[in-house]
């Protein structure tokens, strides 16, 4: 008996399940070994789960042997945390930067998106391996690497950007812990010391020449938004650097998906509802276009775009080809009658998200 991963929508009564699966709280929904019926899929579909691990008989003809990619992950992600450990403490505690260790963990970053189908599946993984910091350090390096591939940029540039990524928060070790562990709110003088912390990480790592400035942007200029609204420096849109746009995004995501002492972990599903209520004011246009492509979800209410210039709102989310209420034709004449569009059956996808009030 083997063990795949399934989409949740391609669940069929009476498989089981090889793991437990848990709601956004961390609380146990089904066992493992679990046989599903029609009511186990709705009520996973309605919580939010997107992947579940089901058991498969595995027929084999010829005695092979197993696919490494799989054991090459959780060895990648091991050393990968590892690393990062290393990066940092060296930076706290010595105040020297090893740059081939730099290098050494953004390759082995390179190694766990490649060696799996899917994105977001390293994620999953990735969530079960490692505590908060090292784990939202390696996380959003993770989303943003996979945004620049998909944004096509060279491996170099995505080298010195997810630099500065995987070290984005490293200012916060000069901020008092009992302002980052508070469970009430900030006065505004604490508030200001936790701002700091983009300033502090950038005076650590500006003493290095050899740190390009791709990585330092990602450190002081990740919590500037669109709108001119963030800090240090109030910049807005084309001010704000692509490395410092792609942290933003990746870190923010990131962090709605782990559990903190001031708020419970959201979905993946309302993460990204998050994201795109904040496009054009916390959060680049183009960035999120793209981020979505990785992360796979276009939220039940979202305005699109689709590729025929016909405009409509997703009702039913599916990954990639939800189905679609038709809003408005490609010559901007509204669609009164209600026509629902299923992109999983036809060739027609999701151009663009829609921003126009019409």
């Amino acid at each position: 008996m083997g063990i795949v991963i399934k989409s949740v929508t391609d669940l069929i009564e009476g498989q089981i399940l090889a793991k437990a699966i848990f709601d956004e709280n961390g609380n146990e929904l089904l066992v493992a070994d679990t046989k599903l019926s029609k009511r186990m899929i709705t009520k996973i579909e309605n919580v939010g789960i997107d992947y579940v691990h089901i058991k498969e008989k595995v027929v084999e003809l010829f005695e092979t042997e197993k696919d490494p990619a799989e054991n090459r992950f959780y060895e990648s992600t091991e050393k990968t945390k590892k690393i990062t450990k290393e990066i940092i403490n060296d930076i706290i505690y010595d105040s020297t930067i090893n740059l081939e260790k730099y290098k050494q963990v953004i390759d082995e970053i390179f190694v766990e998106i490649l060696d799996m189908d899917a994105i977001i599946l390293n994620l999953d993984n990735l969530k079960s391996l490692s505590e908060y910091y090292f784990e939202h350090a390696i996380n959003s390096t993770v989303l943003a690497v996979g945004t620049c591939m998909v944004l096509g940029l060279n491996r170099d540039l995505i080298r010195k950007i997810a630099m500065g990524i995987i070290i984005h928060d490293i200012g916060y070790e000069k901020v008092p812990n009992e302002l980052l562990t508070k469970k009430g709110k900030l006065t505004d003088e604490e508030y200001e010391m936790v701002q700091k912390h983009v300033e502090f990480g950038y005076d650590i790592l500006s003493k290095t020449s050899e740190i390009q400035q791709e990585t330092l942007d990602a450190v002081l200029y990740h919590h500037e938004n669109i709108d001119g609204s963030g800090y240090p420096k109030g910049l807005k849109s084309s001010e704000i650097p692509l490395s410092a746009k792609l942290c933003a995004v990746c870190d923010v995501y990131d962090a709605l998906l782990s559990n903190r002492h001031y708020r419970k972990k959201l979905s993946r599903y309302d993460a990204t509802k998050i994201l795109i209520a904040n496009v054009n004011t916390k959060f680049d246009k183009y960035i999120i276009k793209n981020f979505i492509k990785i992360v796979g979800h276009y939220p039940n209410g979202t305005n699109v775009i689709l590729n025929n210039g016909y405009f409509g709102v997703v009702e039913k989310e599916d990954g990639f080809e939800p189905r679609v209420r038709l809003t408005h034709t490609n010559k901007m004449e509204k669609i009164n009658q209600r026509k629902l569009l299923d992109l999983s059956k036809c060739d027609t996808e999701i151009y663009d998200i829609n921003y126009l009030k019409l």
